[in-house]
């Protein structure tokens, strides 16, 4: 019986350290970014650290990470409001570069869910997730976006 436990207890850790794994393997391959681009700064100072891992049903599970990012939403929404002509390409990732650089850290716990699939494991991140690895500035930013696409 004591056997069992052990094998039930390691199997577990097991099963968690590969979803972890799974979660951090996902992240990395969805973030390849030029070299000094404002997006590799980003990758450079975000983090997520594991919290919690609950079982939703027999093959998902949600896991808790808390997401460290530098909070540039106000400082962005500055330098956008305050442009007098359109920067190049060159000179707005050398802003956001300089933004991301000087901006306060702000620590938030958010979600990603995982499903246990035949092919292995399918990761989803949360747009909270998402948003606090960008500075808490992705789901703004891809509003403006939606706003020029609508006409807006």
């Amino acid at each position: 019986m004591i056997a069992f436990v052990v094998l039930l207890a390691f199997t577990s850790c097991n099963n968690q350290e590969k979803i972890m794994q799974a979660v951090q393997n996902e992240w990395e391959s969805a973030g390849t970014f030029d070299e000094g681009s404002f997006m590799q700064t980003f990758s450079e100072c975000a983090e997520f650290v594991f919290v919690d891992m609950q079982k939703s049903s027999d093959d998902c599970y949600t896991l808790s990470y808390e997401v460290t990012s530098p909070d540039i939403l106000d400082a962005l929404k500055d330098y956008q409001n305050n442009i007098t002509e359109i920067p190049d390409d060159e000179q707005m990732n050398a802003k956001i570069t300089e933004i991301i650089q000087k901006s306060t850290p702000k620590t938030t716990t958010q979600t990603v869910t995982v499903y246990i699939t035949d092919n292995g494991y399918q990761v989803v991140f949360s747009q909270g997730f998402i948003d606090a690895m960008y500075g808490y500035s992705y789901t703004y930013c891809m509003d403006e976006i939606h706003k020029v696409l609508e006409g807006n």
